[in-house]
């Protein structure tokens, strides 16, 4: 389960009004790594999920970087005059 999906299903868990039902717990366990129902632990996944976005977008730029840097390397545009 991605972060998003696991994000998604928690707001629709905490939203979703009524009693919460041991197989509603559980799953919110799974789901939050929490056996406390708060809008504070959700609020804590969806920072831990928009980190993550924000950590694999840094490692597709720095990858997209050393692929422009090795072109230019083997292209020979950087050999010694």
């Amino acid at each position: 389960m991605t972060g998003a999906e696991r994000l998604a299903r928690a707001v629709l868990l905490f939203h979703r009004g009524g009693d919460w039902t041991p197989d509603n717990l559980a799953e919110w366990e799974v789901i939050t790594d929490s056996s406390e129902v708060t809008a504070e632990v959700l609020c804590n996944l969806a920072r831990d999920v928009l980190a993550d976005v924000h950590a694999r977008r840094q490692l597709r730029r720095t990858a997209r970087q050393f692929a422009i840097d090795d072109n230019v390397m083997t292209s020979g545009a950087l050999e010694p005059s």
